[in-house]
């Protein structure tokens, strides 16, 4: 679990791990990389970063990146569903969640 990461710092290494800038990342453009890349942020964001003990909103999460909270919520279930469905995935993620870890200086 990370402890208490920030959502710039989950887009940072997000970005980082796609090969895309910040810019890029928070860009309108909607291609596949792209929109699948801000979806794996706005699970990690949801997972990972809290307001008080509560995981921050949808609709906050959606504020970082110019989107809906419906858009949000999509992108929660579907990488949910495709950690559940691929391992290899879930996997993926988890080192990124490393990443993000060890960047902060957090025990994993």
């Amino acid at each position: 679990m990370i402890s208490l990461a920030t959502p710039a710092e989950i887009i940072a290494v997000v970005g980082e791990w796609a090969g895309l800038s910040r810019d890029e990342l928070m860009a309108r453009r909607r291609t596949r990389l792209l929109a699948q890349m801000r979806g794996v942020a706005m699970y990690l964001m949801r997972q990972h970063v809290a307001v008080g003990n509560q995981p921050l909103g949808f609709a906050a999460i959606g504020g970082h990146f110019g989107l809906d909270h419906s858009t949000v919520i999509y992108w929660c279930d579907h990488i949910a569903a495709r950690c559940q469905a691929q391992p290899a995935y879930r996997a993926a993620l988890d080192r990124l969640v490393a990443r993000i870890n060890d960047e902060r200086g957090c025990a994993a």
